[in-house]
């Protein structure tokens, strides 16, 4: 799949502080796709990062504002058209700052800072970016991410995030039969899933109360970011499936569930503005149940078995929706590709 021509001299540098060909995480998995996208357009790329590594992933360690000789030297001898930096610690900034010392490495090529979460910036330091570091271009999903940089005069745009369409699909239901019969659960049994981070902030206590009036409740948690360990026992205890290694074929939890629960508070500053993990659940056609999280109801409405509720609501709302059967969630994002998210990033800086 390329619509880029063959002989393109464009050549992209992805920088994110950590990398990996195996991530589980939101942030990493978006650098991890957007890299394989850029190739399989055919484009000329390489992805470097501080930490993580594998599949031609270059790491190379540095302090925190990634002062380093050998990146510079990296950077230089690429000679990239676009360096894109993904930062994990979200819109800081620090992160501002680093975009702009990434700059000094090759000052022909065109940065772009592509924040997928926001982060609340004093005056004085939103007057130091305004001054002193200020990117070429700042992307991100998320509306307050863009307002920053519009009042900042930067060039910035929003759009969404993609998803595999190929790894994550729908199944038909006696394959979802089997794969429950092999995950050791039922034709009969309600599941309702939940992928994230497994942290206090993220309101987890939904998926136990949903465990304790019947379903089954499962959470996929990330293997390589923190784990609350005493959140994680009071699920345990609740009746709650609690996943915290790394799953190669993660997109079989997703295929044998029913509802994909999304009980972050709306406020909250965990999680992506767009989180990936109900991209994801919608490739799979799965009915969504989620706060109005962030950016989510900009881009996705209320419809074909996507549903909102406030948190105190979500218990019920996922329980109400059991028996729905008209979901068509993939329809809402048969159209955002991981290479179609880099095509957008290229008309928008090129």
């Amino acid at each position: 799949m390329s619509n880029i021509d063959e002989n393109s001299t464009i050549k992209v540098l992805i920088y994110s502080e950590f990398l990996s060909d195996k991530p589980d995480e939101g942030i990493a998995k978006t650098a991890y796709n957007i890299y394989k996208a850029f190739k399989n357009l055919g484009i000329k790329t390489l992805a470097v990062c501080r930490e993580g590594g594998g599949n031609d992933i270059v790491v190379i360690p540095s302090n925190r504002l990634l002062l380093s000789y050998k990146l510079r030297n990296i950077i230089k001898g690429f000679k990239p058209t676009i360096l894109l930096y993904i930062p994990k610690p979200g819109a800081t900034f620090y992160s501002f700052l680093r975009s702009k010392l990434l700059k000094l490495y090759d000052r022909k090529c065109k940065v772009v800072f592509f924040p997928l979460q926001h982060r609340v910036l004093s005056r004085f330091h939103k007057l130091l970016i305004k001054l002193f570091a200020k990117p070429d271009y700042v992307i991100s999903t998320s509306r307050y991410v863009v307002g920053l940089a519009k009042s900042l005069g930067l060039s910035t745009s929003q759009i969404c995030l993609g998803v595999d369409l190929n790894k994550f699909k729908p199944i038909s239901y006696e394959q979802k039969i089997r794969l429950r019969n092999r995950h050791g659960f039922s034709e009969k049994d309600y599941i309702v899933l939940h992928v994230g981070h497994l942290s206090k902030h993220r309101n987890l206590e939904v998926m136990a109360k949903l465990a304790k009036r019947g379903a089954k409740s499962i959470i996929i948690a990330s293997s390589s970011s923190h784990k609350d360990l005493e959140l994680k026992e009071y699920l345990l205890k609740s009746g709650v499936m609690v996943f915290d290694h790394f799953i190669e074929r993660i997109e079989e939890f997703y295929q044998l569930a029913d509802c994909y629960v999304f009980p972050v508070q709306p406020g909250s500053e965990s999680g992506i503005s767009i989180p990936l993990s109900i991209l994801e659940a919608m490739a799979c056609n799965l009915k969504i149940v989620s706060t109005p999280f962030k950016d989510l109801p900009l881009f996705f409405k209320e419809e074909m078995g996507f549903f909102y509720a406030n948190p105190e609501h979500l218990v019920d709302k996922v329980l109400e929706v059991k028996d729905y059967r008209h979901v068509d969630t993939r329809r809402l994002i048969e159209k955002l590709r991981w290479e179609t998210v880099c095509e957008q990033i290229l008309k928008i800086v090129l």
